[in-house]
């Protein structure tokens, strides 16, 4: 019996968004979203034009959601009340884990 295996992704600055967009859907990936904070966060997709298209929220305190996406889409999170936003997260070959704190 094998054991599930992710990944752990590490996000990059928010500061890229402005240069960032999904280039192409030619490999197909899979995040696993967990929200560790006590508040809801908001899951957005960077789409191919470089524009933020939301994917609903994540529940706080261990709420999770799975994504089925590609190695070249950009996801962004932002905290649930004040829409800032807190990292950008690429995939990574197989299944990645997004743990948000």
């Amino acid at each position: 019996m094998s054991a599930l295996q992710f990944v752990i992704v590490q996000p990059i600055g928010v500061y890229n968004e402005p240069s960032l967009r999904s280039a192409n859907s030619n490999t197909q990936a899979a995040l696993t979203f967990v929200n560790f904070r006590a508040a809801p966060v908001h899951l957005w997709w960077i789409s191919f034009d470089a524009k933020r298209i939301s994917y609903g929220t994540v529940a706080g305190d261990g709420g999770k959601m799975d994504m089925p996406t590609y190695l070249t889409h950009p996801w962004v999170i932002t905290d649930g009340q004040s829409d800032e936003a807190l990292g950008i997260w690429f995939p990574v070959p197989g299944k990645g884990l997004v743990v948000v704190t």
